[in-house]
């Protein structure tokens, strides 16, 4: 499926028109992303042309050796420096602040620019779906959640697709799926790798299987002590409260119903958490393709290596090396 396919599944689900503004985004931190990328590219194969080429089409020179290779090192720590920007502020109002429509409109002005680039969709659909999720549209969030169903096919992709299913397993309260999440989790972590935003999502998974376990057994003071402790982003410490106030409600625990649902109240920002202790929290019906993701025994046990999605791009980068090389030999044979 081409990359515009995939992104016309997307507006099936989302309405680009509900997320408009961030333009200051898109001009100032994905438009210098993707022009540091492209020069990155340049230099990159000028450099290896350069090197492949240098005794037979350019003369030997030690000076201009050196000035390309300074340059392929400072074009690339420039690139890195924007990716890890743009990642950050892609991200922050998805996973670090409490305004998922803040971070949807950078989403939707940011998918256009990608789609003549590789894109790993799996992410791109967990990302949209987490910000469904905290914004509160749950069925478009279950939905996002179902075209994870094809697109995450790698341990690494199967447990953000567990993370997005626990959480709107959560919202309904249904402590057997969030625990089954969990179990499933502990098969995939093993086989996935160690990156930074894996281990989070892995502890989350953990923490909220944790909370479910010691919710359906009436044991309030576990759950204390399970959330007693501060996180560091402000949208875990609301989700953190929240749960801690649902516990609270359980068991009549008046002493702190009050002190967790002011916190809410508070710094819930755009999430649908604060709108759930201000109105009542009344769940909306389950969707209809409700796990809408679900992963077999042998699915879980056999993950694929790598992102399908990738495989055509590596492929396109072999194919190019192996043009620069055909390239040089031809301008060797004729020299």
């Amino acid at each position: 499926m081409t990359n515009k396919e995939e992104y016309e599944k997307i507006l099936e689900i989302v309405d680009r028109d509900q997320f408009k503004g961030e333009e200051e985004f898109t001009k100032n931190c994905a438009t210098k992303f993707r022009n540091t990328r492209n020069v990155f590219y340049v230099v990159l194969f000028g450099e290896l042309f350069y090197f492949l080429t240098k005794d037979s089409f350019f003369k030997s020179n030690d000076f201009l050796t050196l000035i390309i290779t300074i340059a392929v090192l400072v074009v690339t720590l420039a690139y890195l420096k924007q990716r890890k920007n743009l990642h950050k502020e892609i991200n922050m109002y998805l996973f670090r602040e409490c305004y998922p429509d803040k971070g949807l409109a950078r989403y939707m002005n940011l998918l256009p620019m990608m789609l003549k680039k590789q894109v790993l969709w799996s992410k791109i659909h967990y990302n949209m779906g987490i910000g469904l999720y905290y914004l509160g549209d749950i069925t478009r969030a279950s939905k996002m959640l179902s075209l994870m169903q094809n697109s995450c096919t790698t341990a690494e992709d199967m447990i953000l697709a567990l993370h997005l299913k626990q959480l709107i397993a959560l919202y309904y309260m249904d402590m057997d799926e969030v625990i089954k999440c969990l179990n499933d989790a502990d098969i995939l972590y093993p086989k996935a790798s160690k990156k930074s935003y894996l281990l989070k999502a892995y502890i989350d998974i953990k923490n909220y299987g944790n909370y479910a376990n010691y919710y359906k057994n009436h044991e309030i003071e576990k759950i204390y002590q399970l959330f007693g402790s501060a996180y560091e982003r402000p949208l875990d410490e609301v989700k953190r409260h929240f749960y801690l106030y649902q516990a609270a409600k359980e068991c009549n625990d008046l002493k702190y119903i009050n002190t967790f649902s002011e916190f809410v109240n508070a710094k819930a920002g755009t999430t649908w958490y604060g709108k759930a202790i201000r109105d009542g929290f009344v769940p909306v019906d389950r969707p209809d393709n409700y796990p809408a993701f679900v992963a077999d025994e042998n699915r879980l046990n056999n993950p694929t290596k790598i992102d399908h999605s990738r495989i055509k791009y590596l492929l396109y980068g072999v194919a190019a090396v192996l043009l620069m090389y055909f390239i040089a030999f031809v301008i060797r044979y004729l020299a």
